[in-house]
Order: C-alpha cells, then structure tokens, then sequence
C-alpha cells in the first residue's frame, strides 16, 4: 500500500473520530441562545494543537520550519491535527453562525462570538503549549 493511501487513511479515521466528538460535544450543549459548543470545540481544539506542538517540536524552538521535521512520528500528527483536530474544530461552522447572527439582526452577539472564538482560541493555543513545555521540563 503507497504512503499517500496510508496517510489518507489516517486523516480520514482521525476526521472522523473528531467530526463525532464535535457532534457529541453540541449534543451535550443543546437550548442555549449563543453557538457555545462551536466556541467549547474551537478553543478546546487550539489548546490541544498548541499542547501537541509544544511536546513534538524539534528542539529548534520553531513551531514552523519547513526544514526540519514536526515530529519523528508524521503518522501521528496526520492522524492528530490534520484529522482528529480538523474535523474536531469547526472554524466554518464558526462563520456561518456569525453570518447568521448578523444577517439576524444580532451584531453584539457576532460580535462577542467573534471576540471570543479568537481571543479565547489563540490564548488556549498558547496555554496548550506552555503546558506542553512545562510537562517536558519535569
């Protein structure tokens, strides 16, 4: 079997494992007049991407270098953040819902999910990594 059909297998298994724990996520936060499962999935998933990077990164200290690899095991990081991550997250469901908040006559609201979805998803990435270093340390 080629590596490309390997590598597919293993972002399609991890999307769906992600696409499902997302599903269950918003089963779980049902009634509530704001998308707070799309914001829980969101900033949950930069923190665990922000945690995986931390404990992978080469000991260069760059999180993005293209000359050096991410991390000895690129099966795990296919199936991690391109799949289980990425079908995890729900960046597109996050737009549209805005969209419609807007297009609903509810700018506060698209605009506190707005604020919210990126403040609280790039300080959880950024929390997720200092974790991840801290573990590494000791």
């Amino acid at each position: 079997m080629s590596t490309f059909w390997i590598s597919l297998g293993l972002v399609a298994s991890g999307g769906a494992i992600g696409a499902s724990l997302r599903y269950l996520v918003a089963l779980l936060i049902r009634g509530v007049d704001f998308p707070l499962s799309t914001l829980i999935v969101n900033v949950l998933g930069s923190f665990l991407i922000g945690l995986f990077v931390g404990l992978v990164q080469h000991e260069t200290g760059l999180v993005h270098d293209e000359h050096v690899p991410f991390t000895s095991k690129p099966g795990f990081r296919l199936f991690f953040v391109t799949g289980l991550l990425g079908g995890f997250t729900t960046f597109s469901t996050f737009s549209l819902e805005t969209m419609g908040l807007l297009q609903g006559g509810e700018p506060v609201k698209a605009a506190f999910n707005m604020i919210l979805s990126n403040g609280l998803g790039i300080a959880a990435a950024f929390i997720g990594y200092a974790v991840a270093l801290t573990m590494k340390r000791g």
